[in-house]
């Protein structure tokens, strides 16, 4: 059908709209007629153009637009995944089995490196747990002499597993710097860990490994640790250590 009003158009328009006036010489109405269809020609290419520019730009617009909304349903679809896996994996924190907190606490970690933009929510979490299951202790450090001295303490599994997490993240933007304040954590392993600005104000450290962990602006404010777990350099870029109380390795208490 398309076709065939072409031809009419291109065809036999033209011998129509040459007929007024009337030339009687057939060379100059030949003319006339080609003129004429060479024209219309023209105006159907030009309309076609028109038309294909036409739609094109709709074509562009509904890609755009449906691109536009695929990517908004895999946003949405990615922010539901996230936060049912934080959710799990802070309900396992709570359970009564060590293997499943353990397995809620790596989960936790691998959430922050495949979201970090969820990483300062997630380490508040994790620090809140530490506060929560290796409190401050009221029990003194120094033993009478001629005691002999108990076997090494060290932070319950779940909490050491939270500090080497938090030891090893990588900082982001918009990040909090870790709350771990009047908290226990003799015997802990903090060996190279990342606690720039931690809030370590009143929490004990005897006999914690803090070799080459990296404490600048860290608050050691009533901090307790044993002499000397940091070096002077770890000391001259921390702050409030003028009220950190400093106790003998056990080996010495004898």
């Amino acid at each position: 059908m398309a076709v065939a009003a072409l031809v009419v158009v291109v065809w036999v328009l033209p011998s129509v709209l040459t007929r007024h006036p009337q030339l009687d010489n057939p060379a100059e109405r030949h003319k006339a007629v080609t003129d004429t269809r060479t024209g219309l020609v023209a105006m159907l290419a030009a309309i076609g153009a028109a038309g294909g520019l036409a739609y094109t730009a709709r074509t562009y617009r509904l890609g755009q637009e449906n691109h536009r909304l695929s990517q908004e349903t895999y946003r949405l679809s990615r922010e539901g995944h996230i936060t049912d896996r934080f959710s799990k994996a802070v309900k396992q924190l709570g359970n009564e089995k060590i293997e499943v907190r353990l397995g809620g606490i790596y989960a936790l970690e691998r959430l922050m490196h495949d979201n970090p933009a969820d990483q300062p929510t997630i380490m508040e979490t994790l620090a809140a747990f530490v506060r929560q299951h290796a409190p401050h202790s009221s029990r003194p450090v120094l033993l009478a002499r001629g005691t002999p001295p108990p076997a090494p303490y060290h932070p319950a599994e779940d909490v050491q597993a939270v500090l080497t997490v938090l030891g090893r993240r990588h900082p982001v933007d918009g990040e909090r710097p870790i709350d771990l304040s009047r908290t226990n954590l003799t015997g802990a392993n903090l060996l190279g860990a990342n606690l720039i600005g931690a809030d370590l104000f009143g929490a004990t450290l005897t006999g914690a490994n803090l070799y080459e962990a990296t404490l600048t602006s860290a608050n050691l404010y009533e901090a307790t640790l044993t002499d000397r777990s940091l070096t002077d350099k770890q000391l001259a870029t921390a702050e409030n250590t003028d009220e950190i109380s400093w106790v003998p390795p056990s080996w010495q208490s004898g």
